[in-house]
């Protein structure tokens, strides 16, 4: 009982670690997307609202020309903040109308010296400032409605010859801010992300609760449900033997005894799929090689009988540092037995055993296959018999390939299945 309550416990604890695991990647990759987005939207947000504020900044000062004004600043901007610069195509000067930020005089001047404008306007970023240079003759038919980006339609004039404004304002204050709230923004998220961790892991054991009583019921039903029908069974035996010794053999009793021996088979899967589910041996180190060697020769007789080329090619020296050598045994033997079962035209059946990049891999090759291909991976399912568990005789319990398909699960080996139906059919297993 202790060994089955620790296995529970490694299956509990498995399941919320890959619950947590799922969970928290998927919070990882919006919390990505927030700290992405975020600063994105902020700053197409200051792109936007600067390249209005500058449209307006122009009309504004240019209505303050035509009323003679020197400032220009009859809507209240900063100043200090934000400038404008008229730029004479006759005269080739530049005069400052707007802003007493120096510093960036000569800077600015340079700049747009060097700098070709062929449209009504170019709006555009350097360093912290945002600015627009606007035709004169285009800037002077702003109306105050017009002042939105929507409102402006491009018409390249083909020629740099015209007097122009240029309207720059600072963002360094809001470009820093935002910086520094993404900063902020990252750091809150890594620390509500480490908190939800812990949070998320100890939810999930709520959350698989109803699963692990599932598969609790599930595994006492069967273990139950197998025990209770092996009595019946053995007393059905037993009377179809000593009808036996009364009335002699007779097709009744042969029917009796092949139908009361796949019950048993079926039975005994049955507790071997509830044992899988909450046994776990101690693991050791297994020679592979040395345990398929034997197993293949124990079946060599029963191949030489049915008029099977039975081969096998084994790698020497193959060895797993940790696994159960009973569940590796089982995988082996089922498989063996599946090819030796539906082994069927030139009837060829070949094992090998290698050392591959992954691991080891261990394949069951056989001619004949009665499963459809597109049926193909349902060979796993409980009580799956293809074709011949409806138009031919039982040929087993149908839990064979299920019980191979739990032991791979149980250690992570990989199981797969190639198949072409009525040719052959390849089993692989890999095991690392």
């Amino acid at each position: 009982m202790s060994k089955q309550i620790e296995q529970t416990k490694k299956i509990q604890l498995k399941a919320k670690v890959r619950i947590t695991s799922l969970v928290m990647g998927i919070v990882l990759l919006i919390f990505i997307i927030i700290t992405i987005l975020v600063p994105v939207w902020t700053f197409n947000l200051i792109r936007r609202e600067s390249n209005d504020f500058l449209k307006i900044t122009i009309g504004s000062q240019i209505r303050a020309d035509k009323s003679g004004s020197s400032s220009g600043n009859d809507l209240g901007f900063d100043n200090e903040r934000s400038f404008v610069i008229y730029y004479s195509s006759n005269t080739q000067t530049f005069t400052w109308k707007r802003g007493e930020n120096t510093q960036n005089i000569s800077f600015f001047s340079s700049y747009i010296e060097n700098r070709t404008f062929t449209g009504n306007e170019d709006f555009d970023k350097m360093g912290d400032y945002y600015y627009l240079a606007m035709r004169e003759d285009f800037a002077d038919k702003l109306t105050p409605s017009e002042s939105s980006l929507s409102s402006f339609k491009e018409a390249n004039s083909g020629t740099a010859d015209f007097s122009y404004y240029l309207a720059a304002v600072d963002k360094s204050a809001e470009i820093s801010n935002t910086k520094n709230s993404s900063c902020y923004l990252i750091y809150t998220i890594l620390s509500i992300y480490v908190l939800l961790i812990p949070l998320v892991y100890w939810l999930s054991s709520y959350v698989i609760q109803p699963t692990i009583k599932g598969i609790k019921d599930q595994n006492d039903f069967i273990a139950n449900a197998s025990h209770e029908l092996k009595t019946p069974l053995a007393i059905i035996t037993a009377d179809q033997t000593l009808l036996r010794e009364k009335y002699g053999d007779n097709v009744y009793l042969d029917n009796i005894s092949s139908q009361c021996q796949n019950m048993n088979e079926t039975i005994l899967d049955m507790i071997e799929l509830s044992k899988l589910e909450t046994t776990m041996r101690p693991l050791e180190k297994v020679n592979v090689s040395d345990l398929l060697d034997d197993l293949a020769m124990s079946f060599d007789a029963l191949a030489f009988e049915s008029g099977i080329d039975y081969k096998s090619s084994i790698q020497k020296g193959l060895t797993l540092e940790k696994a159960d050598k009973k569940d590796l045994t089982r995988i082996f033997n089922l498989l063996i037995d599946n090819a030796l079962k539906y082994a069927s035209g030139p009837k060829i059946i070949r094992l090998s055993l290698s050392k591959v990049k992954k691991g080891i891999l261990f394949t069951s090759y056989n001619t004949g296959c009665e499963v459809m291909d597109e049926d193909r991976e349902k060979v796993f399912n409980r009580f799956y018999q293809g074709k011949s568990g409806s138009e031919k005789e039982r040929k087993g319990s149908g839990l064979g390939l299920a019980i191979v398909k739990e032991i791979s699960e149980k250690y992570d080996y990989e199981v797969k299945v190639q198949s072409s139906y009525q040719k052959d059919i390849t089993f692989t297993v890999l095991m690392k």
